[in-house]
């Protein structure tokens, strides 16, 4: 409605649910439509994909490609005058920056390079700083965005910094064996301590599966602030399949500067809400406070609930700090100060990953079409879309804290360093989790195959005459 010579061309616009499309009076159309197999059949000159690395590589290759397939054939061409005018049909890829293993990237060298040699492909970035330059983009809202405790170094550098990732020749995880692990779709909600005292005194139907065990894994911190400093809760369930089980993650939490009392009564509201069976931490250094705060009784306010003391069942030592005699024995204690123990948790993970064993969360894009038809995602507010989204973020944070650890080889044992200041408190919390989750199949395999004494059979041999 600002340009009168622009309305002036166009004849009709659609925007129904089946079809978004402009027509102009020359009859050229300007069409919106959806990259997956049910867009064949579409024809077009100028082809432009974007977010382009959320296609799919073989539905660009199969279908949105051949859109380009119908050359433009406009009158001036059958002037021998103006034949050499041919207008040549046209892709453009428009995308924030992603891993280097995607297919995006290697689109993106294929066409630096081409643009290099003076073909005719043009490449350009435009990252933050052109925003701020042009006054787009406040230098305060870069500032509040790179202090949140939950900032992710890797997704700011390829969101707003147009710069491809990839893990270094060092990397101890491969990015590529964590996402083939992020298949789970539903994630876990705890509960709102409004929700909580809605249904208090009401029964609570279990959703756990026969033989199903659940796992919080706990990395403590203590200190707040914005480094390496955030106490990660990590729930993994742990569902029987023949003698291993099938380890799904539906959940992490990051708390930061909260008092060790505070954060053992979160931990309770998320044993209770999780229906879990077994908590799994470090009681060495920052994770003594917790459990001493653990082993007492504890009444929570806001919940309204006083929960029982906890204490370790794996070390007489640990056990008999909890002086409350009759605390529940569900900690798992973890003392992860020799260099053997961090390199057996460090393998074991790797290894579940590299065999597909551990699932994880789907990506948070790609979580919002079953947020959309599951829990109204379009109809919640911002804050009720960020608590829903939560799961998934926290999970693609994990990822690349994962691909940002860079190992080293002291004694013959694995050591894992964090890179400048990122962090690996979700490594530490998931591998806990699966540290004792393997152990758990250790036994769950000697119960598949141990004999049953009630189908022994005694031989006796024929009296030989």
């Amino acid at each position: 409605m600002q340009y009168p010579n622009i309305a002036r061309e166009i004849k009709e616009i659609k925007t129904g649910s089946n079809q978004v499309v402009v027509v102009f009076q020359n009859g050229s159309t300007i069409e919106a439509v959806v990259s997956n197999d049910n867009a064949r059949g579409y024809r077009c000159q100028i082809l432009v994909l974007d977010e382009f690395r959320m296609i799919k590589e073989d539905v660009y290759e199969k279908v949105l490609k051949h859109f380009l397939n119908v050359q433009r054939q406009p009158p001036y061409l059958n002037n021998p005058k103006y034949a050499h005018l041919k207008e040549e049909n046209k892709q453009i890829f428009i995308s924030s920056a992603w891993f280097k293993n995607h297919w995006c990237y290697e689109k993106f060298v294929d066409y630096r390079n081409a643009m290099l040699k003076g073909k005719d492909y043009f490449v350009c970035a435009l990252p933050y700083t052109v925003s701020l330059y042009h006054g787009l983009l406040s230098r305060k809202f870069v500032e509040d965005e790179r202090s949140h405790d939950n900032f992710d170094p890797i997704a700011w550098q390829m969101e707003m910094e147009c710069l491809f990732f990839g893990e270094s020749e060092k990397a101890f995880f491969k990015f590529e064996d964590l996402q083939k692990n992020r298949s789970l779709i539903k994630p876990f909600y705890p509960l709102t301590n409004v929700k909580y005292l809605e249904n208090k005194g009401k029964r609570k139907k279990s959703t756990k599966m026969e033989g199903e065990i659940r796992l919080i894994g706990v990395d403590v911190a203590i200190m707040g602030g914005n480094d390496n400093d955030n106490t990660i809760f990590t729930c993994m369930r742990l569902l029987p399949n023949g003698d291993s089980y099938i380890k799904q993650v539906p959940y992490i939490e990051s708390l930061n500067g909260q008092h060790s009392e505070k954060q053992a009564i979160r931990l309770k509201q998320l044993f209770e809400d999780f229906e879990a069976d077994y908590v799994v931490m470090d009681t060495s250094g920052n994770g003594i406070s917790l459990y001493d705060d653990c082993g007492r009784i504890l009444y929570d306010e806001e919940r309204d609930i006083e929960y029982p003391a906890w204490c370790a069942f794996n070390n007489d030592e640990m056990k008999n700090r909890v002086l409350d005699k009759n605390a529940l024995p569900v900690i798992y204690s973890l003392k992860v100060v020799k260099q053997e123990v961090n390199h057996d948790i460090a393998m074991s993970l790797r290894a579940d990953l590299e065999k597909g064993r551990i699932k994880l969360l789907i990506n948070e894009l790609d979580a919002k079409d079953y947020l959309t038809e599951k829990h109204g995602f379009l109809k919640k507010t911002p804050e009720e879309q960020a608590i829903l989204l939560n799961p998934y973020i926290q999970t693609t944070i994990l990822i690349n804290e994962m691909i940002n650890l860079e190992y080293e080889i002291r004694n013959g044992f694995v050591k894992l360093n964090e890179v400048g200041k990122n962090r690996k408190d979700r490594y530490s919390s998931l591998a806990y989790c699966n540290y004792y989750a393997r152990e758990l199949e250790t036994k769950l395999k000697k119960k598949k195959n141990a004999v049953d004494p009630s189908k022994l059979f005694l031989f006796k041999s024929p009296t030989l005459m």
